[in-house]
């Protein structure tokens, strides 16, 4: 049996951190980060930034992956985990409740 493909392809990824430390306190922005278990086995997931009031974190199914308070601390984390994220295609206000009107 072949190895699964684990690689995330065909999106427009980047790791500007100062960037997505920005983007953050305005939306949630998709991310993939590694996780390293204790055996030394690395796998990517899949998560989003909650941030906001000048903090963020990357969490998803209630794992918090990475939680800062200040810039450089958001992009040394990101750095040491391999923090890729989507680059979205618009800015949007995120704080709009889902499936309201424009």
């Amino acid at each position: 049996m072949s190895e699964p493909i684990r690689n995330v392809t065909g999106y427009k990824t980047s790791t500007d951190y100062e960037r997505l430390w920005d983007l953050a306190q305005e939306q949630s922005v998709v991310c993939i980060t590694d996780i390293v278990f204790s055996d030394g086995y690395t796998l990517r997931d899949v998560c989003q930034t909650l941030g906001g009031k000048g903090r963020v974190e990357l969490s998803c199914r209630g794992t918090c992956y990475i939680y800062a308070n200040e810039k450089r601390e958001f992009a040394a984390s990101c750095r040491q985990r391999h923090v890729e994220w989507i680059v979205p295609n618009t800015k949007h206000n995120s704080r709009r409740a889902v499936g309201a009107e424009s």
